[in-house]
């Protein structure tokens, strides 16, 4: 049983934890990430993606427990409003140059130090707070701490930096059935422009025993328009293994060769920050239609690309390979076209970032739908027509004979794939 809050949704063969937000024992209690995503442990018969208690518990000697404090520490589907990275507007994404865009925060630029800004998923959050700014004070009230804060970024946000609470969030959560959860959160605050505000309407079910949909709807309830980016982080393995061999990775419609690393070294600049080459890792399909890991990923590596923007867009999907052993389709649908797409890769992770752009006038709403489909080789044999009694038939006597058998499984693929197409349309629609 875990420690931390949660419910186990149930559908079949399938099963995922929902890690609840908002209490003393919640799973993700930090300043980054919206509290009412954390899904993980997906899990279909022996296979486990998304696992909780393994990114950032390091490994080895350097092995530590879960920090709920920690705001990089979320897990599975954990998502962020914002583009992360440092400063509370974010740049110009794929064809967006000449906006403000915001970088998850509300009301950062009205605040002072000490006064409170929104944080959209997390909640009222404290304007110097972080831990990132008191190298050299303690307290946002202490005269060394302000007459430094120019060295440590204060009057910058800091995205994973952890912040102060003003004041606790609250959040409604309402289970609807063994395979359905529901969470409602709202948070305000009154500037010297007038009132910002956000809330966030949220479904997590399990459909068809082989797919996790989460569904969100975020709406302005303040006086002023505002525009952010919104991404999952995917915090994605597969049975708490090193990320490397055999995964396989295609990112939709991107072409995966062409892409840029601006944190890793180049021949003319030897280090530039903390990233290191993706081709390192991975092999590239001749096409750019997939990447292939090559070597696992170390303890103290860290991968950053950044895609293109494809001339026909990208809708936001992704899938993983493990021969032999799952296949993973996600889809996150939304406003398009997207800001950007990433990908971060770490030894405990594989990080596909689709991010969608959030655009909302007063009282306006926008709906993201997110999907996770799974399937292994266990599964698909599960819900084969030809199996007998005894088993997936072999063509023994009083079995479906071999060739029939083959015929039925071609017609049955043909189904489920059909079926497949089908709920994504649905998914698009709805979204």
């Amino acid at each position: 049983m875990s420690r931390w809050d949660s419910v186990v949704l149930r559908s079949g063969p399938l099963s995922a934890t929902v890690f609840l937000p908002g209490g003393k024992n919640a799973y993700y209690r930090s300043s980054r990430f919206d509290h009412g995503t954390m899904v993980g442990d997906l899990k279909l018969g022996q296979t486990t993606i998304f696992p909780s208690n393994f990114w950032k518990c390091g490994s080895g000697l350097e092995q530590r427990p879960h920090d709920p404090e920690d705001p990089e520490s979320g897990v599975g589907l954990a998502s962020e409003w914002g583009c992360g990275d440092r400063g509370h507007l974010c740049a110009p994404g794929w064809g967006q140059a000449g906006t403000t865009t915001l970088n998850g925060v509300l009301g950062f630029a009205d605040a002072n130090a000490g006064e409170p800004f929104l944080k959209i998923g997390v909640g009222k959050l404290v304007k110097s707070s972080c831990t990132a700014c008191a190298g050299l004070g303690t307290s946002p009230d202490d005269e060394l701490y302000k007459s430094c804060a120019w060295l440590h970024g204060c009057t910058l946000y800091q995205f994973n930096s952890p912040y102060q609470f003003f004041e606790p969030p609250i959040w409604k959560s309402t289970q609807r059935s063994d395979s359905q959860i529901d969470f409602h959160h709202a948070a305000s605050l009154d500037t010297a422009r007038g009132r910002m505000g956000y809330r966030i309407r949220r479904t997590v079910s399990l459909r068809d025993a082989s797919s996790v949909v989460v569904e969100t709807e975020v709406t302005n309830i303040g006086e002023h328009a505002f525009r952010t980016p919104f991404y999952s982080h995917h915090f994605f393995s597969v049975n708490r293994r090193p990320t490397g061999p055999p995964l396989e990775l295609t990112m939709g419609d991107l072409d995966l060769r062409n892409y840029t690393e601006p944190l890793a070294p180049s021949p003319t600049i030897p280090k530039k920050d903390w990233s290191e080459p993706l081709a390192g890792y991975f092999a590239v399909g001749e096409r750019g239609g997939w990447l292939r890991g090559t070597k696992p990923v170390g303890n103290h590596s860290r991968i950053k690309a950044v895609f293109a923007h494809p001339l026909g867009g990208s809708k936001g999907k992704w899938g993983v390979r493990s021969a032999g052993e799952v296949s993973v389709d996600v889809t996150l649908s939304g406003p398009l076209p997207l800001y950007a797409y990433n990908l971060y890769v770490e030894e405990r992770t594989l990080s596909p970032e689709p991010v969608h752009m959030i655009q909302l006038q007063p009282g306006q709403s926008a709906n993201l739908t997110h999907t996770v489909a799974l399937r292994t080789p266990a599964s698909l044999a599960a819900f084969s027509p030809h199996r007998t009694s005894k088993g997936v038939s072999s063509g023994g006597a009083g079995d479906i004979p071999p060739r029939k058998a083959r015929g039925k499984r071609r017609g049955y693929m043909r189904r489920y794939m059909h079926l497949r197409r089908l709920a994504e349309r649905r998914s698009h629609r709805r979204a």
